[in-house]
């Protein structure tokens, strides 16, 4: 867990920053991670067959990919849309098709009846009455009216409200969803992404990134505000289903990941005793150690390909065990990857 020597004048601005996060106005509302993603770290390609949507040297294959969202934000905190984007790492990756479909939805069930009616009235009217003194009054009417009516009956098609989107990205090397709320779905829980993908005729196996973005309205004080309820990014091995050889490099891939992060947490678990023993001490720096330097998300960076951040902001500041922890984890990354080629 990585800590900083705070100055007197740095921990005034602390203050006044939670000051101002606590009282923020619009568009500023604390982004705390209420919705919790999670894909498997491994899933198998099947290969099918389509010769309308291959060419010469190419293959055809399906990945079914999971991906969970649970859902834990407040009352005054609702979740609208949720976003997955999922791209292929390397090359010679092609999308030839995906699901699901951009779907719509309406409030009402069937078509709407509608009738207009429509009425025309005219009258004509002329009264007279006139008086003398003496003389009988008289009086005198004339009138004359006419109504005309007609109607129109017609079914009309309810307004479609946008359920969910997808598409491709990357010059068709992924695919987006946006899933988005209503009244008859719900984002919690389980959604299955389909990608029927090109590959070389070569191809074992590879690596996808898959990016998961929550949004929605949070209900301030002056009226209700767009917040950022989630954002998590994975990287997904894969394999193709019946090469055994290559499954191997896959899931010793996936057993160095769950290793790597497993470091990761217990890290934090520690730097987390010691803020509670000693919290003052922390905060000032007193004990400041290499790995209290390291960034809190520093085995997702390292998963994320961030290679630049590895070199220079990680692995300089990483224990022994956990530098070798590092190293081989890179190199069964590497592994899977030349499945692609």
């Amino acid at each position: 867990m990585q800590s900083r020597i705070v100055s007197r004048p740095s921990f005034v601005f602390l203050v006044t920053s939670l000051a101002t996060a606590m009282f923020a106005g619009p568009g500023l509302a604390w982004q705390d991670g209420c919705v919790n993603f999670d894909i498997p770290s491994m899933i198998p390609a099947c290969e099918i067959s389509n010769d309308e949507l291959l060419v010469d040297g190419e293959r055809l294959v399906e990945l079914v990919i999971p991906v969970s969202s649970m859902v834990e934000c407040r009352n005054d905190q609702r979740v609208q849309e949720l976003l997955i984007q999922v791209r292929g790492l390397g090359t010679g990756l092609q999308v030839a098709d995906y699901a699901p479909r951009t779907q719509l939805y309406s409030d009402v069930d069937g078509t709407i009846a509608i009738e207009q009616r429509q009425e025309r009235k005219s009258n004509i009217g002329l009264n007279a009455n006139g008086s003398a003194a003496g003389a009988v009054d008289l009086a005198a009417n004339l009138g004359h009216g006419n109504t005309v009516g007609s109607s129109e009956r017609f079914q009309k098609i309810p307004t479609q409200k946008l359920l969910l989107a997808s598409g491709t990205v990357s010059r068709g090397k992924g695919a987006y969803f946006k899933f988005r709320h209503s009244p008859q779905t719900t984002l919690e829980g389980g959604q299955e992404i389909i990608l029927k993908l090109r590959v070389p005729s070569s191809w074992r196996g590879g690596m996808l990134r898959v990016d998961c973005q929550a949004s929605g309205k949070e209900k301030q004080l002056f009226g209700e505000y767009d917040f950022m309820a989630g954002n998590s990014s994975f990287v997904v091995a894969t394999w193709l289903k019946g090469d055994s050889e290559a499954r191997q490099v896959v899931l010793e891939y996936s057993r160095l990941e769950s290793r790597l992060r497993g470091f990761a947490a217990a890290a934090k678990r520690q730097a987390k005793q010691d803020r509670d023993k000693d919290p003052i001490g922390q905060l000032l720096g007193y004990h400041e150690t290499s790995t209290s330097k390291l960034p809190s998300n520093w085995a997702e960076r390292i998963a994320l390909f961030d290679s630049r951040s590895i070199r220079d902001n990680i692995k300089p500041y990483l224990p022994e065990g956990m530098q070798n922890a590092t190293d081989k984890f890179l190199v069964s990354r590497r592994n899977v990857l030349l499945l692609a080629q």
